[in-house]
């Protein structure tokens, strides 16, 4: 039958001394502080389990001594728990298949059976967990009041204990703290620091899996990796230890299922079974993403007792390293709230609890298990964008379509272009292009006169496209603007990029210049981008629009141009203009020789 948490549960565990002997200077009574707790949110409570007659001067030589002892005011011996009483409960306890106390009869033989397991510590556990059972919750000495030392932990006292030995529980007021289990003597003064701090969890991320941070920035298509870190628990008195990590991942990221476990030196080895059942030295992993594309991701250790007990693996206070990565995506948030990635670490904290765990996934807590859970801890990966607008130069508030641009940069991985664009499909297109750069879905077919359509054959097909490149040295992608004018590049990190307009807006001239665009991020989630027009151009700061893109206008002037450079267009005009130089000439010469006739 499960245990009972009736206070929260054990928090100092057993602490016995050669033949009950007391160090502590004998006053009329004693107290107990409790050292090293970390928070003022407790309610400590004593209750004596056994008392005794003071004996011995508190030297070396003769030290202080309980002796005639007998069951302290803290316990309820009549008491019956599963039909048992205090002492044959405690008779009845087997300890790796041996049962320590089956011959007591009274306090004191219970009491020297302690003195000579006083090194077992597996002994003192079980004894403290079925004392726990048994306590008179009217005859307790507590406090609540916790004074804030130096280094940030409380200290606890509580004063006016007889001479005997005393088991203290704590009923902290948070259930996110852990507990362990002792049993203490009192005479005079006596005190104690806590060995069972919470365990925490903290969470990094990397765009190199060199330098790891709370943010990184990227590219749609980048891989970022993630870094969770804890230590290894003080796990004695636990009969089960849960440790399972929570993870989840808004829907910019996608997950890449390749966590790596490491305690200590020790790396740990995945368990593929799906049984959830290879033991100390495995971890096992569980993921689902919703409709919503939100992923949630557990990451479990199994036989966490077994294993954080394991000398020859790692040590209390050795460091847990969880390590995972994740894609950035085309449904990646560009605004300032960018694409987080949160965890929470939850873990066993009452070892007088003998926790059973899910009938499904026993190393993971039931719904009756005793655990805590770490604040969570964030990490935010941050995408941009930037958003061209094509505009009448002699009217700003008339956008222009038909325009194809072409962007190139060496920092970029993937670009989004547009949310959709059109690619040529003679298979399935239902689109054709029109000679003004728009497209329809009127098949030419079906019409007597098609001079608006650029090529009645060709066809067309609306997509959404993700255009990849591995070597990032030497990316291209294109787009056309969409009916408004509109051409999005979404995902670019950071880095100097070109723009070149490779289609003119039917009646307008071609942009001669490049654009250039160079993206940063100055500090956490603030990025800053500048444009210019031609390598000579003023640079000027990009501010974020509605849709957290950072946009600017392109603008085509209609009319003629003639080609700057070579061909037999300029030559045509040259041979022209030399000819009619010529013609005036010889016409002038003429007139002048007929004057002089």
């Amino acid at each position: 039958m499960k245990k009972v948490r009736k206070l929260a549960g054990l928090l100092l565990a057993l602490v016995m001394v050669m033949g009950l002997s007391v160090t502590a200077l004998a006053d009329d009574t004693g107290s107990i502080t409790i050292k090293g707790v970390e928070s003022d949110a407790h309610i400590f409570s004593a209750y004596q389990i056994f008392s005794g007659s003071l004996s011995g001067e508190g030297t070396t030589a003769s030290p202080y001594v309980l002796s005639s002892v007998e069951w302290g005011t803290g316990v309820n011996t009549t008491k019956e728990v599963d039909t048992l009483t205090l002492l044959d409960a405690i008779i009845a306890i087997s300890v790796d298949s041996n049962t320590p106390f089956s011959n007591c009869t009274d306090a004191a033989s219970v009491a020297n059976v302690l003195t000579e397991c006083q090194n077992d510590s597996a002994v003192v556990t079980a004894f403290s967990k079925v004392v726990a059972k048994y306590l008179d919750t009217a005859n307790s000495s507590s406090t609540s009041s916790g004074s804030e030392q130096s280094d940030g932990t409380y200290t606890y006292t509580i004063s006016g204990l007889n001479y005997g030995y005393y088991l203290v529980t704590d009923s902290s007021t948070t259930s996110s703290e852990a507990v362990s289990t002792y049993l203490l003597q009192v005479v005079g003064s006596a005190k104690v620091n806590t060995k069972a701090a919470t365990p925490t969890l903290e969470k990094t991320v990397s765009d190199d899996e060199t330098t790891y941070d709370t943010y990184t920035n990227g590219s749609i298509g980048d891989s970022v990796s993630f870094k969770l870190t804890s230590i290894v628990p003080d796990v004695r008195g636990y009969v089960t230890y849960f440790f399972v990590i929570n993870d989840t991942m808004s829907k910019g990221l996608t997950f890449n299922d390749d966590v790596a476990v490491t305690v200590g030196s020790t790396a740990l080895v995945k368990d593929t079974t799906n049984d959830n059942s290879c033991g100390a030295g495995y971890f096992y992993v569980t993921d689902f993403t919703d409709s919503d594309g939100v992923t949630t991701i557990k990451i479990v250790i199994e036989s966490a007792v077994e294993l954080f007990s394991d000398t020859t693996v790692c040590s209390v206070g050795d460091t847990i390293t969880v390590t995972y990565s994740a894609t950035i995506n085309q449904d990646c948030d560009y605004t300032s709230n960018g694409n987080t990635n949160s965890a929470t670490l939850t873990y066993s904290n009452d070892p007088t609890d003998d926790a059973d765990g899910d009938p499904d996934n026993p190393d993971e807590p039931g719904d009756d298990d005793p655990t805590g859970v770490t604040p969570v801890t964030v990490t935010t990966t941050y995408v941009t964008g930037i958003q061209i607008t094509k505009v009448d130069a002699q009217d700003n508030t008339k956008t222009l379509t038909g325009a194809k641009f072409q962007i190139s940069g060496n920092a970029l991985n993937v670009v989004y272009v547009n949310s959709e664009i059109f690619e040529e499909d003679n298979t399935n297109g239902t689109y054709w292009r029109l000679t003004d750069g728009t497209y329809t879905t009127i098949d030419p077919s079906s019409l007597t006169d098609t001079s608006k359509y650029e090529d009645t054959t060709t066809k067309y097909t609306k997509v959404t496209v993700v255009t990849k490149d591995t070597d990032n040295s030497d990316f291209v992608a294109e787009g056309y603007v969409d009916d408004d004018g509109i051409l999005t590049f979404k995902g670019p990190g950071e880095g100097t990029y070109e723009i070149t307009e490779l289609v003119a807006p039917s009646g307008y001239n071609l942009l001669k210049d490049k654009i250039y665009v160079t993206i940063a991020m100055n500090t956490k989630g603030v990025w800053k981008v500048t444009y210019k027009i031609g390598s000579n151009g003023s640079e000027e700061t990009l501010s974020s629009n509605s849709d957290s893109l950072y946009a600017f206008n392109v603008t085509n002037s209609t009319g003629s141009s003639l080609p700057t450079t070579g061909g037999m267009g300029t030559t045509a005009f040259y041979i022209i203009g030399s000819l009619l130089v010529f013609g005036a000439v010889v016409v002038l010469i003429t007139r002048r020789r007929m004057r002089a006739e």
